[in-house]
């Protein structure tokens, strides 16, 4: 069909008059009373089992796919972890947000990076503390502290207790930060009589204590704050963000995981991973709430191909054993090229990159009472979902959800096996977009230049792939498509313009 040309103003004006923002349903008959987030880092779907893995084992996250539901089309905003942590929080995708700028993605990571998120969008966590939900974000935040940096040696304010949680037991950045200490609250230094929490203390003379981070021990000090958040919470209803470092570099496992697996020490730290996932769902069952919690498992972005330079030095071990510090340079090197395996399955690209591999992760949802058990959807979700998603099985007629979410809880509930979103937005950190509709994905191979909120995508060179009969992107259809070519990038545009109103069926 040859693509009739109509001015995006136009566009944009139909979509805005035609789809109504909330729909009038019926009161809910069941709610999940309680809401658990888990983010793994760097983890692609072929490093989990009940994903295809054939090298590691994982029976906890397996468990919940077994309970659960599996969702083989889920993807990132980003292919690298903080722009889709951002969508995560703000159902927002990352070209709305300052991670748009590449450079300001670089700059991010190397100083004392400001919070990223302004304190007037409506956020996932606020919505759910503002619904009677004790919120708590535990690990791996790197969304950034402060107005314009964050003040380490003081109170890091604006933060995640800013937008709506409760508590905050965080990783400042990476596993491989320079920080080496958590962050509690608003503060790296805290006085030992004040809790996490949204209360201030501000006097710059008060006893202070820092806690250290130990390499090998992250996520294990993790797990143990999320479990006891969910043992104090467990009388009431609670939303948990629990955002692990694994398999992030340092490729560190905890000794007693050491050379457990078939394929070195990436395995040994998967499997640890996977334990700690199964720490919580038995926390879930010893408070008795596993039936009434929704427990979503999930990646930030797809897994990586090498180890980075700094990979396994200026450690701090509690145990050296292994020589888990020199494995830990090439951890994701050798599992790849001696045992053969891969991090993303058959899928093309790595972590960082524009094709399916950066971007298509795991995600499995479990709730007892509310998604039946052992099913699977091809349904396409992207993690900028989650907020609008959540948002519908927890309250009726929610507004505000983020522009790019789009309320999937009919997948989740089993009611709609294809699911609500019509086009799925991808975003490179070096500024490369990709959108993907029905079976049909384009990417540009080159970043993109925008004016105002508007790419301009007509001088960029254009790969485009049938992802039904080409799923790992083997076959270029360029030239041979033009005027598919032109409908995707005007279906791109309008999508950005419009926000979830025009991605969604």
């Amino acid at each position: 069909m040859k693509l009739q040309v109509v001015s995006l103003a136009f566009i944009v004006l139909l979509f805005s008059a035609a789809v109504p923002k909330t729909l009038n349903a019926a009161p809910k008959a069941i709610t999940p009373k309680n809401v658990v987030i888990i983010v793994a880092d760097d983890v692609g779907t072929g490093d989990v089992k009940c994903y295809g893995s054939e090298t590691i084992d994982t029976p906890n996250i397996d468990r919940l796919a077994d309970e659960g539901l599996l969702m083989r089309a889920a993807y990132t905003t980003c292919s690298v972890c903080n722009p889709t942590r951002y969508s995560i929080m703000t159902g927002r995708l990352p070209f709305r947000s300052p991670f748009r700028d590449p450079n300001f993605a670089k700059s991010f990571d190397k100083g004392k990076f400001p919070l990223s998120i302004p304190l007037d969008l409506p956020t996932l966590p606020r919505f759910m503390r503002e619904r009677g939900f004790h919120t708590a974000a535990i690990g791996k935040w790197h969304l950034g502290y402060g107005e314009t940096e964050a003040d380490y040696e003081g109170v890091m304010t604006p933060g995640p207790v800013d937008i709506g949680f409760d508590v905050h037991f965080g990783v400042p950045g990476n596993h491989n930060d320079r920080f080496e200490r958590f962050v509690i609250g608003d503060s790296i230094y805290r006085p030992l009589s004040v809790e996490p929490g949204p209360a201030r203390v501000d006097d710059p003379t008060r006893p202070a204590e820092s806690v250290e981070r130990i390499d090998d021990l992250v996520d294990t000090t993790l797990t143990a704050r999320a479990c006891e958040f969910i043992d104090n919470s467990a009388e009431r209803p609670f939303f948990l963000y629990l955002a692990y470092c694994a398999t992030h570099t340092h490729i560190t496992p905890r000794a007693d995981f050491r050379g457990r697996s078939r394929i070195g020490q990436l395995g040994d730290y998967m499997m640890e991973l996977d334990h700690h996932v199964g720490e919580i769902i038995d926390q879930l069952e010893q408070q008795g709430v596993t039936e009434e919690t929704l427990i979503i498992f999930t990646s930030d972005n797809g897994g990586q191909e090498n180890d980075v330079k700094e990979a396994g030095s200026s450690l701090t071990l509690a145990d050296e054993t292994g020589e888990v510090a020199l494995k830990a340079r090439t951890a994701k090197r050798i599992a790849r090229t001696k045992y053969g395996h891969k991090t993303n399955g058959p899928l093309r690209g790595y972590k960082g990159g524009i094709h399916e591999g950066g971007f298509r992760v795991p995600c499995i949802a479990r709730w007892p009472a509310g998604i039946k058990a052992g099913i699977e959807t091809e349904a396409a979700f992207s993690l900028v979902d989650l907020f609008a998603t959540i948002a519908n099985l927890v309250a009726d007629n929610p507004e505000k959800c983020g522009e790019d979410s789009i309320d999937q809880s009919a997948v989740l509930l089993g009611e709609n096996e294809n699911g609500q979103r019509r086009t799925t937005i991808l975003n490179a950190p070096n500024g490369r977009l990709a959108v993907i509709s029905g079976s049909w994905k384009l990417l540009t191979r080159k970043p993109v230049k925008w004016k105002a909120d508007t790419p301009k995508l007509d001088s960029l060179p254009i790969e485009l792939y049938d992802l039904a009969n080409d799923p790992y992107e083997k076959n270029n259809l360029a030239s041979s498509r033009p005027e598919l070519i032109e409908q995707l990038k005007a279906e791109l545009k309008v999508a950005l313009v419009v926000g979830a109103d025009a991605q969604s069926h």
